[in-house]
């Protein structure tokens, strides 16, 4: 993959040489699975990426390796979260969505019904998968452990997770998890009053020639999105020679457009705070808890185990203190890190610790900067 920096004007004359210089990278690629897709990426002098592919999936692969290089961390993040294994890395904050995608049985819904989807479609997503894939293995180093590969099973996930955060199902399964009151009778932005700007959301205004001043068609586009995260805008052109030619923004994740523009149109969509989350409060049979009146009759309550793992904070371990010793003696923890005095207290002077006089029963120091070259800091581990 080779991306290059070309000013607008030159864009076109360069062309032949970009595209040769990128079939010859191809053959030394470490993994030589990604010389299938045929893709030019251009980026112009804002760092926006041109992407022109033979087919759409090449350009889909190209989208996922650019977006890859300019922002892979909010990807990863995205990726974490629709597998259900986002408070593994993030802690016991992000249980709450971990547990949302088992509730909402994400996967199995995707498993059931990925080969049912046009074969066109799961070309595109595995093709953008494939670009992070590629991505990954020229930055081993930036992901996380388990992550790859990425397959267009996780690109479908990622739609199935991302559309009932749009509507707050989120927010309401919080205030269920916390015993909090829901209230079902939320005002919806079409009672409020319309030049109300503050609580309207995002919108789009579309004007025909019939009503511009030069018979031109218009379309603005005001999304009201964040700067950074999940649901933010990354610029973007696609282009193939089955048909892709469109300019606009998408969210990490997405091998399509969002907001944007073709030759002939345009399209866009927005966000404010329809109703469509019902809270129901359940009849419970007072001799058997897992069952439920409905119409009169007890109706037995579907019930499952999932597993949600998560890394502890060390607040949640002991909030009188944020030592790593301190979350050392605690069960469950298996490594730390550490200043060297610290390290020494707990393993017997840099030996074993055998759990007397302040030692940690069979705590050890696995590297030091005493031994090593370029480390700022000790470990240690038990158990």
């Amino acid at each position: 993959m080779v991306v290059k920096q070309i000013k607008k004007f030159t864009l076109f004359v360069f062309a032949s040489i970009i595209t040769l210089i990128l079939s010859q990278n191809s053959i030394t690629s470490k993994n030589s699975k990604y010389e299938k897709y045929m893709v030019t990426i251009y980026r112009d002098t804002w760092g926006v990426p041109h992407i022109f592919g033979e087919k759409d999936r090449d350009t889909a692969y190209g989208l996922g390796f650019a977006h890859a290089e300019d922002d892979f961390e909010t990807i990863q993040n995205i990726l974490l979260a629709s597998r259900g294994k986002l408070a593994k890395f993030f802690g016991s904050k992000a249980a709450p969505n971990d547990y949302m995608v088992k509730l909402l049985d994400i996967w199995d819904i995707v498993n059931s019904n990925y080969s049912t989807l046009p074969s066109d479609i799961v070309e595109i997503c595995e093709g953008y998968a494939d670009g992070i894939n590629h991505y990954i293995d020229l930055n081993p180093k930036k992901a996380v452990k388990g992550i790859h590969p990425i397959t267009g099973k996780d690109i479908i996930a990622g739609f199935i997770h991302r559309m009932p955060l749009m509507f707050g199902l989120d927010k309401t399964l919080g205030k269920l998890a916390s015993n909090k009151k829901i209230n079902n009778q939320i005002s919806t932005v079409s009672t409020l009053n319309s030049f109300d700007q503050k609580v309207l959301g995002s919108n789009v205004v579309a004007v025909s020639p019939s009503r511009s001043e030069d018979s031109y068609a218009r379309l603005l586009i005001n999304s009201h999105q964040p700067w950074t995260g999940p649901v933010a805008w990354y610029e973007a052109h696609l282009n193939s020679n089955e048909g892709w030619n469109m300019v606009g923004g998408l969210f990490p994740g997405s091998p399509f457009v969002n907001h944007g523009h073709n030759p002939y149109l345009g399209w866009s969509f927005t966000s404010n705070s329809p109703d469509l989350v019902d809270v129901f409060e359940l009849e419970i049979n007072p001799d058997n808890d897992n069952q439920y009146m409905f119409d009169g009759v007890w109706k037995d309550l579907e019930t499952k185990d999932v597993k949600i793992e998560w890394c502890p904070d060390l607040f949640e371990i002991d909030q009188n203190s944020y030592s790593p010793i301190i979350a050392l003696q605690k069960p469950g923890i298996d490594a730390a890190f550490a200043i060297i005095p610290d390290a020494l207290a707990v393993t017997n002077n840099g030996k074993v610790g055998t759990g007397a006089e302040g030692t940690i029963k069979g705590a050890k120091i696995l590297l030091s900067t005493k031994t090593a070259s370029n480390v700022i800091y000790d470990v240690y581990a038990v158990r």
